[in-house]
């Protein structure tokens, strides 16, 4: 049987940050993680995701919030930028993020596909 993976303590490559990934509780009094599933902190190239989730809902959270990451280190979400509005970038985030893990799911081959041209 093949091992899960896990993201607790794990560092992801991101151009030229390393953003640490944090499984994490909801915490109503600091209010962390109660409207959300995760998010990511810029200014400690930090992800936290909520640490009951099912897999795909984790795997989904990951990517939006990488995406997150992505519009910020393109400083597409500076002023000017094409992501400037909060809303947009949401919308524009959650949109992606959605889309490609809903092509990863329906075409499991892929990522394989990916590992093996890289």
């Amino acid at each position: 049987m093949k091992k899960k993976q896990s993201i607790k303590d794990k560092v992801i490559k991101v151009h030229c940050t390393d953003i640490k990934l944090e499984l994490t509780a909801p915490d109503f009094p600091d209010d962390n993680l109660t409207d959300c599933y995760g998010h990511y902190i810029k200014r400690k190239n930090l992800i936290q995701i909520q640490n009951t989730l099912s897999d795909i809902d984790e795997a989904n959270t990951v990517f939006h919030e990488l995406t997150h990451c992505i519009a910020w280190l393109s400083c597409e979400t500076n002023d000017g930028g094409a992501l400037d509005k909060d809303d947009v970038e949401e919308r524009v985030v959650n949109n992606f993020s959605n889309y490609w893990i809903g092509i990863f799911r329906e075409n499991k081959w892929l990522l394989d596909y990916f590992k093996e041209k890289l």
